[in-house]
Order: C-alpha cells, then structure tokens, then sequence
C-alpha cells in the first residue's frame, strides 16, 4: 500500500518581477541608472565574449 501523497508547494513563480516592485520603490531609479550605465560600457566588454558558441547574457540583463 503506498503511503499518504503529501504534495509540494508551487516551485516555480510566474508572477513578473516587474509586479511584484512598487512602481514609488527607491530601486525603480536605481535600475534605470545602473542598466544605462551598463549599456554604454558594451564596446570594452565585447573582447571578453566568445564569437563562437551560446550568445552570452548581456551584463545588464545579469
């Protein structure tokens, strides 16, 4: 006889991340800053990246 099916809880969250920050959070400004910033440095970080293989993440996506 097989035991008692004791369920998870849910493993993945599908609620967008963009939800879940209130739209005054002081982080909000922050990324805005941090991602244009990121953005304008791509040309030195493009000799890091390999040609070949996977695309890789950008940094501001990170």
């Amino acid at each position: 006889m097989y035991g008692i099916e004791d369920s998870q809880q849910q493993l993945f969250s599908y609620v967008n991340l963009e939800a879940r920050i209130p739209v005054d959070h002081a982080v909000r400004p922050l990324r805005e800053l941090v991602d244009g910033i990121l953005k304008g440095n791509g040309r030195p970080f493009d000799y890091v990246y390999s040609k070949e293989g996977r695309p890789s993440i950008p940094p501001e996506r990170l």
